[in-house]
């Protein structure tokens, strides 16, 4: 949906980024009667607060995903396209970097993730 906006309807990414958070906010107002949710499950709360060879699990967590990212970002080319793209559009364009496509993937993993 943001890919859509920001590439075909020429929307600003902040403008849509910010219009999609006040409707998926008043979705799950909606949703909820405009009342919070706890969560009770004791897994979660375990998990969220033990810790594996003296290191908290959250951090852990934190490794597991930065990680790959950086590997991703720093040493593919798909990350340097991503880099370009967002340092200058025109520029990436001028040097044969899809930068529709780019978008495109750069809002969809986002939004998977």
């Amino acid at each position: 949906f943001h890919g859509f906006g920001i590439v075909k309807m020429g929307l600003p990414p902040f403008i849509i980024t910010l219009a999609t958070l006040t409707s998926l906010r008043g979705i799950g107002l909606l949703m909820t009667n405009g009342n919070s949710i706890s969560i009770n499950n004791d897994a979660f709360q375990t998990f969220s607060r033990s810790s594996f060879a003296g290191i908290p699990n959250l951090f852990w967590m934190v490794i597991l995903v930065g990680i790959p990212a950086y590997v991703f970002l720093h040493h593919s080319r798909w990350g340097r396209y991503l880099f370009s793209v967002g340092s200058n559009a025109e520029a990436s364009r001028l040097s044969g970097v899809n930068v529709q496509r780019t978008i495109y993937m750069a809002y969809t993993l986002s939004g998977l993730c």
